[in-house]
């Protein structure tokens, strides 16, 4: 009798101790999941959106630095934070940080969850996400600036080297003539 109830015991402690870690890890963790929509309209085929939810203030190492690495490892061509990005107004602390960070990946988008509502920051979220909106769009600005330039660049190494052709064809018909003037 004492032995069933020690193992009992031992059962129960085992599947908390489980429990603890799962949780801990359901915290902790940073997790993906690839889902392939069918019916994409054209021009989606291969279009990769990140979903980021419920961080309730979590941060990620300093800075949000492995969110923001993890994110940006999954190459994204769009962002949505769904809400619930902080638990309590004392975490506004992480936003810019999160918001510069995600902005300098992809275009992100971002919908106010219950718990922003709830702790009354909306109105001090919403000014704050804007300047990073701001900042989305100078970057992408100066990413098409830099693509234009990237392109002249480009044809003025192909026109180089069709000079370069030019000249050597030219240089080897004037050894061709001098030798044939001799």
């Amino acid at each position: 009798r004492r032995r069933r109830r020690f193992r009992r015991f031992c059962t129960v402690l085992v599947l908390l101790a489980l429990l603890t870690g799962w949780f801990f890890w359901q915290q902790e963790g940073l997790s993906t999941e690839t889902i392939t929509v069918e019916s994409a309209p054209d021009g989606f085929s291969g279009y990769r959106i990140a979903v980021i939810s419920d961080l309730h203030g979590k941060e990620f190492g300093e800075g949000n630095q492995r969110l923001l690495n993890f994110v940006a490892g999954l190459e994204p061509d769009l962002i949505a934070v769904v809400g619930d990005i902080l638990h309590e107004e004392s975490q506004m602390a992480m936003i810019p940080a999160v918001a510069e960070g995600l902005a300098a990946i992809a275009p992100t988008y971002y919908v106010t969850g219950n718990h922003e509502w709830a702790s009354g920051v909306v109105p001090e979220l919403e000014p704050l996400l804007e300047d990073y909106v701001t900042l989305y769009k100078e970057n992408a600005l100066l990413k098409s600036k830099m693509k234009v330039l990237v392109g002249k660049l480009e044809e003025y190494r192909k026109n180089e080297a069709s000079m370069k052709d030019a000249i050597v064809n030219a240089q080897k018909t004037c050894d061709m003539m001098v030798k044939e003037a001799e």
